[in-house]
């Protein structure tokens, strides 16, 4: 052990834990907290600072203990507050699951099925370093295909594996040795951007392809898809020929952009709303607003018949898993807990899941012809989520009141769902809250401010006290007060909105050029509050100083 190693507290813990010395145990638990980067007090985002990465440790820890039929415990049960509050729900959990799911990769991430649906392509490894992997669930055999790269796709054909190279190039000893227990980085670091490269399973020649993110392949044409991080642009190109044009197929692209098997869909989403597009037309012809997760994000995948979308939350959420009905519209969800990621065979007869947090896959046996949610036995509806996650929330609060993450999940969810007790749970946030970072306040904010309106319009209060707390540490900052004043302007209090617009727009003018385009945002922000305040002589005003690129209607 090196007590510079940040697990080594987390070992010292554990070992306390097992002993049933649960005095010394809490005592590494405060330690652990001490340690400098873990101290900030954050909100949203991973909450790996402040308590979540001993909890990282803690979940796998009690899951590695029940995979192994042995108490993670003294014979003296702890008490059930923080930090054994969560365990004790890791090992129910853990317990609970599907009597038809199995694991099937003890550490590994984003799995994809073979066409014959025999092998799993899958990132081999942590979501901090992995290499790319195939396991034969027949004969229970694996092979590592690259050392460094992640998200696997199989071609229709099976000729090919698609996947993403970013991460940092480790030895095949290396990868073997990465546990969550440990989180040390290493490797060296690439020198490129994120790149699609493929892996020929005939010829076992591994060759780039191009600068991109979130490989697919179209089943209809056999084309590879893939998204550009620079122009956020969704293009496909055609294997059969190196020398092939690439074609665009969707622009300014939200998030992760996957085509339909049929390739007659772009599934595309923000980090609260799906979008189903049209392939052609580009025309949005379905949506989904996502309830409250602990983690922002979505990963979204195609059935094999295009039929029905498979959506869970980025890894720590515990959004669950849901089936959304491309026809119909609606949405059911499945499994709960910290389900991330979600493939179907090609033959729709079972799924292969990321459980997030752990980092394991798992498979679900389905039932042949029928919808992917009669496989299961308990449904839920959204509003039945949000009640179970109030519920948890309020058990969490309880055993950690000074985690600030879980008031400010609490906080949203009681917002989205319009609680009686939202106003009560937003001032018991902002009672925790100190000390906090600007910017963290700020950047929640503004995604809740530049939501669906439906999404914003719920969560206003919420981004009105963040977006007043980036302006109360930082009262000069002129991002931050465009935030504010646009927040105070969606909840109709125009004479302070006009207050703080003015003094971004007086700070954005004495910092930059007129044309400068904060200074531009900031007066079409003063031109829509006064038209909405029935000042038409104040709008035309400041739509006479806007630079004349801007000088336009929304």
């Amino acid at each position: 052990m090196r007590p510079r190693d940040i697990s080594y507290r987390h070992k010292l813990f554990a070992a306390y834990t097992a002993l049933g010395r649960y005095d010394e145990a809490q005592r590494e638990y405060e330690h652990f907290l001490s340690y400098p980067v873990l101290r900030e007090n954050r909100i949203g985002g991973i909450p790996y600072y402040y308590r979540g990465l001993f909890y990282l440790f803690s979940s796998k820890l009690v899951a590695e203990s029940v995979v192994a039929d042995r108490i993670w415990h003294g014979p003296r049960e702890p008490p059930r507050r923080a930090p054994y509050a969560l365990m004790y729900e890791i090992e129910a959990y853990y317990r609970g699951l599907p009597a038809q799911a199995k694991r099937l990769v003890p550490k590994g991430f984003h799995p994809t099925w073979s066409p014959d649906g025999r092998r799993l392509a899958y990132s081999h490894g942590l979501l901090s370093a992995s290499g790319v992997a195939v396991l034969d669930t027949e004969t229970g055999q694996t092979k590592l295909l690259a050392t460094s790269g992640k998200d696997p796709e199989w071609s229709p054909d099976g000729r090919y594996i698609a996947f993403e190279k970013d991460r940092r190039i480790w030895s095949p000893e290396s990868l073997a040795g990465l546990s969550i227990r440990t989180w040390q980085p290493g490797g060296r670091q690439p020198t490129h951007a994120r790149e699609v490269w493929i892996v020929d399973m005939t010829t076992h020649e591994i060759r780039r392809i191009c600068e991109g993110t979130c490989p697919r392949w179209g089943r209809r044409s056999g084309r590879l898809y893939y998204t550009s991080r620079q122009n956020n642009t969704l293009y496909s190109v055609s294997l059969a020929n190196r020398d092939a044009e690439l074609v665009e197929v969707l622009s300014d692209c939200d998030g992760s952009p996957v085509i339909s098997p049929d390739e007659r869909y772009i599934a595309d989403h923000t980090p609260r709303e799906l979008r189903i597009i049209d392939a052609v037309s580009k025309e949005v012809v379905g949506t989904w607003i996502a309830p409250p997760s602990s983690q922002g994000g979505l990963n979204v995948s195609w059935s094999p018949d295009s039929r029905e979308l498979s959506i869970c939350g980025w890894n720590g959420s515990e959004m669950g898993l849901w089936i959304y009905n491309v026809e119909e519209g609606d949405t059911s969800k499945v499994l709960k807990g910290w389900w991330m990621t979600s493939r179907w065979a090609p033959d729709s007869s079972k799924m292969a899941l990321t459980l997030g947090v752990l980092i394991e896959i798992w498979q679900v046996d389905l039932e042949p012809g029928v919808p992917t949610v009669a496989s299961f036995d308990s449904l839920q509806t959204i509003e039945e989520h949000c009640l179970d996650l109030m519920e948890r929330l309020n058990h969490e609060v309880a055993a950690d009141p000074a985690f600030v993450h879980t008031h400010y999940l609490r906080a949203d969810c009681a917002l989205w769902m319009d609680h009686p007790k939202a106003a009560e749970y937003l001032q018991q946030f902002e009672q925790v809250l100190p000390p906090y970072k600007a910017m963290s306040c700020a950047h929640e904010a503004r995604w809740m401010l530049d939501a669906t309106p439906e999404l914003r319009d719920r969560l206003l209060p919420l981004a009105l006290l963040l977006a007043r707390k980036a302006v109360e540490k930082e009262p000069e900052n002129v991002d931050f007060l465009r935030t504010l004043g646009e927040a105070l302007y969606h909840t109709e209090d125009r004479e302070h909105a006009e207050a703080a617009l003015l003094r971004a727009l007086e700070l954005s003018i004495a910092a930059s050029e007129p044309r400068d385009p904060v200074t531009a945002e900031v007066m079409q922000l003063l031109i829509e509050l006064y038209e909405s305040w029935e000042k038409p002589e104040k709008a035309e005003e400041w739509r006479a100083k806007l630079p004349v690129e801007e000088n336009t209607e929304k």
